[in-house]
């Protein structure tokens, strides 16, 4: 044979691999992700969210948006996870989550609802605002600023002080420093309130409102 002829086979190879689709060549890793999701008992589940939205992934918000409006479900035939689109009638609308692609439609009984608890949503919803911190929209920026408004925990408060050292655009800068100062007047913080006074969102007057009931001498005093 020659050496055209043994070569032919390995090109015919390599081009099926260049037409082969990239989550076919290698596993994609948001599959891995949303399966652990779909699995997560009640007491992993807050971990599973967390390492989708710190995977990096560009789709991620569009997933924990999903669970978080109950749109994400299993099949149970196979146990793969899917977004349902439509929830109307017997039939629901399903899609791929990996790539966006229309899976047409299922009967609702053959899929199982990736449950979420009110609390978990609580936090995804500000986990979710937190992501799109990092959006190049301002408008979607200083949104998801005002939903953090009486929402920050622990948690959030060295991201926050993180994003707000770089953010640009002073109105989405001035909200989330409303926002962690009505935290850190919740938690007892003294100088924290001159940032919240003469503020006229209700957040902020129910922060302040709530350190004058407190009945600590310098709170009181201050917020008063």
């Amino acid at each position: 044979m020659s050496i055209p002829g043994l070569l032919r086979p390995l090109l015919c190879l390599l081009v099926l691999l260049v037409q082969m689709p990239a989550h076919a060549q290698q596993e994609d890793k948001g599959q891995a992700l949303l399966q652990q999701l779909a699995e997560a008992s009640r007491s992993d589940v807050q971990a599973a969210v967390v390492a989708i939205a710190e995977s990096g992934d560009s789709r991620a918000r569009d997933w924990l948006d999903a669970y978080g409006n109950n749109r994400l479900s299993v099949i149970k035939d196979t146990g793969k996870v899917v977004i349902v689109t439509n929830n109307r009638g017997r039939d629901w609308s399903i899609q791929d989550p990996l790539t966006g692609d229309s899976l047409g439609e299922m009967s609702r009984r053959e899929l199982d609802r990736i449950s979420i608890n009110n609390a978990l949503r609580t936090q995804l919803a500000s986990l979710l605002a937190m992501m799109d911190l990092d959006v190049k929209d301002q408008k979607r920026r200083y949104e998801a600023a005002s939903g953090l408004l009486g929402e920050v925990d622990a948690s959030m408060v060295a991201p926050l002080q993180a994003r707000i050292e770089k953010e640009q655009d002073s109105d989405v800068r001035g909200r989330l420093e409303l926002a962690l100062a009505i935290y850190r007047v919740e938690q007892g913080d003294v100088e924290a309130v001159s940032v919240l006074s003469g503020r006229l969102h209700p957040e902020a007057r129910a922060a302040l409102n709530n350190a004058v009931a407190t009945g600590e001498p310098a709170m009181a005093a201050a917020a008063s």
